[in-house]
């Protein structure tokens, strides 16, 4: 019986033995991984003096913000190449529409000017014409005659309109109303063929032209 107890008293006590070397053995371990830290830290402390990490920090600061100044910068680069590439499409697009006007004006202006030519060229026509049957000129004033024949022929001008460009002609015993310029009289006289020729009208005057030539009486065959 006592040979059981001291086993027990023994066991016990090796067992207490053993924990207290554990917890000897884990505090030591504690307080040198501790140390260890706290050494680490120092050792980094001292090597932050060596970098000037305040220094660098306030740098990196400095730095952080010009970072976003310049993201804000190409931002806004960004915003006026978008409003630049628009501005660009709009002004092209207006181009376009004023080249196709501009196009289509210059069309119109080749047709004017193609109907001009050919106006002008009628108008030349005519004015050669004129002078072709011009022959001699001479001007009446309204409400007076020009003799042709003596006591023959006489052309007289009743009324005159430089607005209308028409007149009232008395050609011989024949009364012209209405008469625009161009506008050709005939009568022949003892076998002489006269044309006078309307060529301009005037608030006071007219302007004419007169011609003539012989017409061949052909000869009787006598038996």
């Amino acid at each position: 019986m006592s040979d059981i107890q001291d086993t027990k008293r023994f066991n016990l006590w090796s067992m207490l033995t053993v924990i207290f070397a554990v917890s000897c053995a884990v505090a030591a371990g504690t307080w040198y991984l501790a140390r260890a830290h706290i050494s680490d830290e120092l050792a980094q402390y001292e090597k932050s003096k060596d970098w000037n990490l305040p220094e660098n920090l306030k740098a990196l600061g400095s730095l952080s913000n010009r970072v976003s100044l310049q993201l804000k910068e190409r931002e806004e680069l960004e915003n006026l190449r978008k409003g630049l590439s628009d501005l660009k499409n709009e002004k092209a697009a207006e181009l376009e529409k004023f080249r196709k006007e501009k196009d289509k004006l210059r069309s119109q202006l080749k047709n004017t000017q193609q109907k001009l030519n050919v106006s002008n060229s009628s108008i030349n026509s005519l004015k050669n014409r004129i002078k072709e049957l011009e022959g001699e000129t001479f001007t009446v004033q309204v409400g007076s005659s020009h003799s042709i024949v003596p006591g023959l022929l006489a052309v007289g001008v009743k009324e005159s309109s430089d607005i209308l460009c028409e007149a009232d002609i008395q050609f011989g015993d024949k009364t012209y109303v209405n008469i625009i310029p161009g506008t050709s009289m005939n009568t022949t006289i003892e076998g002489t063929e006269y044309t006078v020729i309307l060529l301009t009208t005037g608030r006071d005057l007219c302007k004419f032209s007169k011609s003539s030539k012989s017409k061949k009486i052909p000869l009787q065959k006598t038996r």
